[in-house]
């Protein structure tokens, strides 16, 4: 059983608090464990975990009935061929590095996810854009196999969110913002440190004040829906994001900025999470 960070209590499973001390727990980051044989077809292997990986976002953002749909695609754009030469590669390098893979596993593990979900990205945005309700811009693909250090963390989460294409009032140059939208902000959600840099705000209140909506800084997000609490989520601390018909769950807190902005949100802060790990 785990322990609470706070008080150090027992903790039954899958606690959202605290039993002693209402502490709200984080739930574990996600594990990655490839059962690999790297003495047998790893590239084979590999492709079936990528497959796996096309199921599992068929469900959460399409529909899982539409598998030989996409499989068919693999085909026919001619990706099946660069998904191989991509796969053996890796597959090259985990045999070299096979000590590594065996002594730091999960971290490994990690870096094998992030490889599948890149490559799936790259499938999904330049040859299934016809076949998907939203998609991401292409411009967000320069972003792959980049560390942390290695981006601008400002690019890109303007390029995924991509706002020339959405209709909703985003700010990026403060001193153009009216003054008392501002002021609103920062009254009802955005509570940004004293040196933390903002990168936007964006006002889906329904009269245009401001008193609804989100923005990100460099370590934050923050939002507030009507009729909601005010949110933030530091980007180190994203956990759980789930993908709705209508809303998007951050941290299990519910958000909503219309479909196509809530799936662009979606997408970035998974990449986020890959980010952090």
């Amino acid at each position: 059983m785990s322990k609470c960070p706070k008080c150090h209590h027992l903790l039954p499973a899958k606690a959202k608090f605290c039993p002693n001390c209402g502490e709200p727990q984080r739930p574990e980051s996600p594990k990655f464990d490839f059962s690999l044989n790297l003495d047998g077809d790893l590239a084979g292997q590999l492709m079936d975990y990528w497959f796996v990986a096309l199921k599992k976002r068929l469900e959460e953002e399409d529909d899982i009935q539409r598998f030989s749909i996409f499989s068919e695609r693999m085909y026919q754009s001619g990706f099946r061929d660069t998904l191989q030469r991509r796969l053996g590669h890796l597959a090259e390098q985990l045999r070299q590095n096979r000590l590594l893979f065996n002594i730091e596993r999960e971290p490994q593990n990690g870096k094998i996810a992030t490889i599948l979900q890149e490559l799936l990205d790259f499938f999904w945005i330049r040859h299934c854009r016809d076949l998907i309700k939203f998609s991401l811009p292409e411009k967000v693909l320069q972003y792959q196999g980049l560390s942390f250090s290695e981006l601008n963390l400002y690019n890109l989460i303007l390029d995924y969110l991509d706002f020339s294409n959405e209709q909703a009032k985003v700010y990026t140059n403060f001193f153009e913002m009216p003054k008392p939208h501002f002021q609103n902000a920062s009254r009802y959600f955005l509570f940004a440190g004293p040196k933390e840099r903002i990168f936007f705000i964006c006002d889906l209140s329904l009269l245009g004040g401001c008193q609804d909506g989100f923005a990100m800084t460099e370590k934050n997000i923050f939002w507030k829906a009507p009729l909601e609490k005010p949110r933030q989520v530091a980007y180190a601390e994203l956990q759980s994001l789930q993908l709705k018909s209508e809303w998007l769950l951050i941290n299990e807190h519910f958000f909503n900025a219309g479909h196509t902005l809530n799936y662009k949100l979606f997408k970035l802060l998974q990449k986020l999470q890959q980010l952090y790990l």
